[in-house]
């Protein structure tokens, strides 16, 4: 039997800010929350809006990431949520 709610919450704790994702079989944007530590408010709340992705989760988009770099012959970009620690 398969719980009809199988929700996944993930927290990842950096050094300047926490970031947070409640999501059912996928997310977006507006499914992450992030908090930051005191005195970094302003960083933290610049680089969080700095490039707001806008795609939903999903192989295509993970796919579509590594094919981009790979064709600039470079790693994949760094996301705002990734640059928070």
């Amino acid at each position: 039997m398969v719980s009809p709610r199988q929700v996944s919450a993930l927290r990842f704790d950096f050094e300047n800010a926490t970031v947070e994702l409640d999501h059912l079989y996928g997310y977006t944007d507006h499914d992450l929350t992030v908090t930051a530590t005191a005195g970094f408010g302003d960083d933290v709340a610049a680089a969080w809006s700095e490039d707001p992705a806008g795609q939903p989760s999903s192989h295509l988009a993970q796919l579509t990431a590594r094919h981009r770099s790979r064709s600039r012959l470079s790693s994949p970009r760094r996301t705002a949520v990734s640059s928070c620690g």
